[in-house]
């Protein structure tokens, strides 16, 4: 995508634009889709998308959880519920914190078939639909209330952390950090994730590259939609 600057307010209605025709040809093809809950570019991307061509899609699920501060859950349900209409498909949501205060309670919460019945459909997914974050939580999820804390992104980054993908955490070749943060998640795991056979991440802008040059080594996706720029800065950096 040819962003008019390099900025989030320029990158992301540009990513959006382009990425709402591609989920347009794409997704009629794929049977049960996948869509993160806290990507601004993909919520800006569903607001722009017209009604999907009639196809296979049965099923958009959300991979992760959304509910936080009382309002926060708007986010998820809206990214969800508009994708799962606009492909006439069923949405199913995760009503549950992305992240929970304890090992325990993602245990307790796992065990609820409300959502036990939503994780049963990530080892069948055709296609995700993914933003890419780093490192700083984005201004959605920090708005959500479902935050990682500041001493655990101090660990992390001592770990080598420098972006995420749908909260699971890699460092800068791309490698799964393994932190006791991700037995507090509520979502879709890593494993599931790189093993969906096709993974549709929406990302760009300076602030995001280091995390979007990282998630391409660790092969966290199989299409990337970006900007132009970062395409540019992306070949330069493996052909110098």
């Amino acid at each position: 995508v040819d962003a008019a600057h390099p900025s989030d307010d320029s990158v992301i209605p540009a990513l959006a634009s382009t990425a709402a025709a591609y989920f347009e040809m794409a997704i009629p093809s794929s049977e049960i889709v996948g869509i993160s809950s806290w990507s601004e570019t993909l919520l800006a991307a569903v607001d722009v998308m017209r009604p999907l061509a009639k196809g296979v899609t049965t099923h958009v699920v959300q991979l992760f959880g959304g509910v936080g501060r009382a309002n926060s859950q708007t986010y998820a349900t809206r990214l969800t519920e508009r994708f799962a209409h606009l492909a006439s498909a069923r949405a199913l949501f995760l009503l549950v914190p992305s992240v929970v205060s304890s090992p325990e309670v993602h245990e307790t919460l796992l065990q609820d078939q409300a959502c036990s019945d939503v994780f049963s459909y990530y080892n069948h997914l055709s296609i995700l639909l993914v933003g890419i974050g780093s490192l700083t939580p984005s201004r959605l999820l920090r708005d959500s209330g479902n935050v990682i804390t500041n001493a655990e992104i101090e660990e992390l980054q001592a770990l080598g952390a420098v972006g995420d993908v749908c909260l699971r955490y890699f460092d800068r070749n791309g490698v799964y950090i393994d932190h006791p943060y991700n037995r507090r998640v509520l979502g879709i795991s890593a494993d599931q994730i790189r093993s969906t056979p096709r993974c549709v991440a929406v990302a760009g802008g300076p602030r995001k590259f280091e995390a979007i040059r990282a998630a391409l080594l660790g092969k966290w996706m199989t299409t990337l939609i970006t900007d132009l720029d970062t395409a540019q800065h992306l070949l330069d950096d493996t052909h110098p």
